[in-house]
């Protein structure tokens, strides 16, 4: 993508929140911006090794963030999924 598409995207965004009655500032809209591009990168990183055990690396992450549950039996992909959702926790 070039720049300027990045620039379209964030003008539909904010349009789209008038058109809503959202009150999007500057900041929330890149935010928004973000997270669409990470969506779609997510597909790129996947190496086919979702299955497979959680790494070392995501297992000592979640315990760092407070996961406690029980990490025996967790995939990479499953590791990744509850990463996610406990940074967006702890950002909310």
């Amino acid at each position: 993508m070039e720049v300027k598409d990045y620039i379209n995207i964030l003008k539909e965004i904010k349009d789209i929140g008038k058109k809503e009655k959202i009150d999007l500032d500057e900041n929330m809209a890149i935010a928004i911006m973000q997270e669409i591009g990470k969506d779609k990168r997510t597909p790129n990183y996947s190496n086919g090794s979702d299955n497979e055990e959680a790494s070392e690396k995501q297992i000592n992450f979640l315990k760092k963030l407070g996961y406690e549950e029980d990490t025996e039996n967790l995939t990479k992909d499953e590791a990744r999924e509850k990463i996610s959702e406990l940074v967006d926790s702890k950002n909310k």
